[in-house]
Formats: structure tokens, sequence, C-alpha cells
């Protein structure tokens, strides 16, 4: 992969993560969760009531 595919498919995956997450200031913190969940593979999802984590990788 050359330079300008991976900047073009940074730019990509960016732009759906705020998609994804929203524009709103807490919305970087929301794409920086989510990129952790996705390398980590022991990684637990928060919960959205009181965002404590869960006890399963439950899909």
């Amino acid at each position: 992969m050359g330079r300008s595919s991976a900047y073009s498919l940074i730019a990509k995956l960016r732009a759906r993560l705020t998609e994804m997450a929203g524009d709103a200031e807490r919305g970087r913190e929301v794409v920086a969760a989510l990129i952790g969940l996705v390398l980590d593979d022991a990684a637990v999802v928060p919960s959205l009531e009181d965002m404590s984590m869960e006890g399963s990788n439950a899909n």
C-alpha cells in the first residue's frame, strides 16, 4: 500500500468514525473508545446506561 492510499484510507476511516460518534465535543472520546475496542481482542463494551464495563463480549 502506498502513502497516498494510506492517507486516503485514514481520511475515509476518520470520516466514518466521526459519522458514527458524532461531531460533538465528546465525539473524539467516543472515536478513541471505538478504536480501542477494535484493537483489543479482549475488550469489554461499556454499558450505555452507566458506562460501566459489561461482563461479556456478546455482539
